[in-house]
């Protein structure tokens, strides 16, 4: 049964009601216990490691950290071990640029062109700083590219990844729409470079860094040593957590490469409720909702009857939330090194905690197994109102669902046609039928959101369900795919120091992307082989000599060529 808590509140004589926001910070225990209780549950059940502030107009109430920030020495997080934040990013990037605004240098409303001169005019000239800021410019987001994702390990310039995206067409007309673009944000960090006359990395030091007393944030650099830094780590989806790949911040700039403490994002929650580094209009504009509830670098919605700006931030190991509830002066901070935490889930948990709010404490299930044939109808792809993917499959004698191109959670049976996520008592799949008893849909519900999907007809779902019944495969045959091959780009060049490398291992293939964790693939014919978790497969193709000439790897829906080098 989930543990649902009621609100702790304090009722005074005059039928005034307050929570731990007041009160935590005279001291009361019992708060502090429910918290202690709530996140070390959050560490052993969900395997949270990272760490947690909760903070009031930038003084500390509350701090702890869980877990390794180095796995190999044994270092504990703490409130001053420095994470990765991922695109917590954008919210100094915003800044920055409204600081611009305030000394005169730039117009949010005038178009880019006018800052960026070497950018394509159609459709510069289309489109405003504003526009880049809220996410309704149109410009494709780079980040979605697969040949960025393969580069990751790799330093880039700036301008280098301004030319992955700027003479790519539009997804939609300027202002029209929302779509997430980290490609805005990058070109972001370029205009602060123009207009400053400085480096974003300079300019984010002397504009807000050293304003705010935030002594331990920085632009990272994986080449550089930052002392108390966590190291990243990833869950193979399996329970195996293994060292993350190493990303270079380069990749992201201005849109996801700062670096940073609990305790500095504190210091800047508490900035933010001056005039120290912003006048109060341009802080009131960064919080105005656009579309999709967008501000600058914050999502701002009403959260338990609150006004809230919020964020996440995610890159390889790390998984950032830093949360303000505005007009109480409130901020929470949950950093984790492990980039499949909850870490947003906890935060509201967190908030539900301080405002009085019921709440689910964090739990896990036994596995429940139900015979294969009883769960195999629920197999299948389903499709959500936003057009995302939901995957529902069996895995290790288990029911899973996962977001096409995500990990893979199992599901347990609770009741019929009803499962929870094995590892979160929180997550809750319902599955939704016709009056003839056929699964026509499902009904997602995590930490008392609801989302639905449709189940999509076989045809349809051909492309995003993968065979994963093994065969054998002669070795000769899978010898011949060993090598080397180069990655080919959409732009039909081939680029250096990209490359695929793959080895046969008894019945399956092993494969490497540049410095990437070994991948383990399985055939599902002679000529495609498929990962046991992730929606990851790879088709090779031979001349009419019968020599294996290239392969094509699809993960999620990204899809790439690999020519053979040798």
């Amino acid at each position: 049964m989930l543990q649902i808590h009621k609100p702790f509140n304090i009722k005074f004589k005059s039928g005034i009601t307050i929570g731990l926001l007041l009160v935590i910070s005279v001291g009361c225990r019992e708060y502090q216990q429910r918290i202690d209780t709530y996140l070390q549950a959050a560490h052993t059940l969900w395997g949270f490691d990272g760490t947690v502030l909760i903070g009031r107009n930038g003084k500390i109430l509350y701090s702890r950290g869980f877990g390794m920030a180095n796995q190999k020495f044994g270092e504990a997080n703490t409130p001053k071990t420095k994470f990765f934040i991922g695109s917590l990013t954008k919210q100094f990037t915003a800044a920055a640029i409204m600081t611009l605004q305030e000394d005169g240098l730039i117009n949010i409303d005038s178009s880019i062109i006018k800052y960026l001169p070497d950018y394509p005019t159609d459709p510069g000239s289309r489109i405003t700083v504003r526009q880049l800021l809220t996410h309704t410019s149109g410009i494709p987001n780079y980040t979605d590219d697969i040949e960025v994702l393969f580069k990751r390990t790799q330093p880039m310039s700036e301008q280098e990844i301004i030319e992955e995206f700027e003479k790519k067409p539009l997804d939609f007309e300027p202002g029209t729409k929302f779509k997430y673009s980290n490609s805005g944000y990058i070109l972001l960090g370029k205009i602060i470079e123009n207009v400053s006359g400085q480096s974003y990395e300079a300019y984010l030091h002397r504009k807000i860094f050293k304003l705010a007393g935030m002594h331990d944030s920085g632009y990272g650099r994986r080449e550089a040593g930052i002392p108390d830094r966590a190291d990243g780590y990833t869950d193979m989806g399996n329970g195996r957590i293994v060292a993350a790949l190493p990303v270079n911040p380069s990749i992201l700039y201005s849109a996801g490469a700062l670096y940073s403490t609990a305790e500095d994002m504190c210091k800047w929650d508490g900035a933010l409720n001056t005039d120290k580094i912003l006048l109060p209009v341009s802080r009131e504009t960064m919080l105005t909702p656009q579309k999709n509830n967008y501000g600058f670098g914050w999502f701002v919605d009403t959260t338990y009857h609150r006004r809230h700006a919020y964020h996440s931030g995610f890159l390889d190991g790390f998984n950032t939330s830093f949360d303000r509830w505005i007009d109480d002066s409130l901020c929470i901070v949950v950093f984790s090194n492990e980039d499949e935490a909850p870490v947003s889930k906890i935060a509201r948990g967190l908030g539900a905690i301080l405002f009085g709010e019921p709440y689910i404490m964090p739990g896990r299930k036994q596995p429940a197994r139900l015979s294969r044939n009883i769960i195999a109808e629920y197999e299948g792809a389903y499709q959500t109102g936003a057009g995302v993917n939901l995957i529902v499959e069996i895995v290790d004698s288990l029911l899973a669902i996962h977001e096409y191109g995500m990990i893979s959670k199992s599901l347990l049976s609770q009741a019929p046609d009803t499962f929870f996520h094995a590892s979160d008592n929180s997550a809750q799949v319902i599955f939704n039928r016709d009056s003839m008893g056929n699964i026509i849909g499902l009904t997602r519900i995590d930490d008392g959101y609801g989302l639905s999907a449709v189940k999509l007809p076989k045809a349809a779902a051909a492309d995003l369900l993968i065979n994963r019944t093994p065969i054998r495969v002669d070795s000769a045959i899978l010898d011949q795919y060993a090598g080397l091959y180069q990655i080919e780009p959409d732009t039909g060049v081939q680029e250096p120091g990209i490359s695929i490398t793959i080895q046969s291992a008894g019945n399956h293939l092993i494969v490497s992307i540049v410095n990437g964790e070994p991948i383990e693939v399985y055939p599902s014919s002679e000529i495609r082989f498929f990962h046991k978790d992730a929606d990851f497969q790879i088709t090779f193709s031979r001349n009419d000599a019968g020599r294996v000439t290239e392969c094509q790897i699809q993960i999620g829906g990204l899809v790439v060529r690999g020519n053979r080098s040798r």
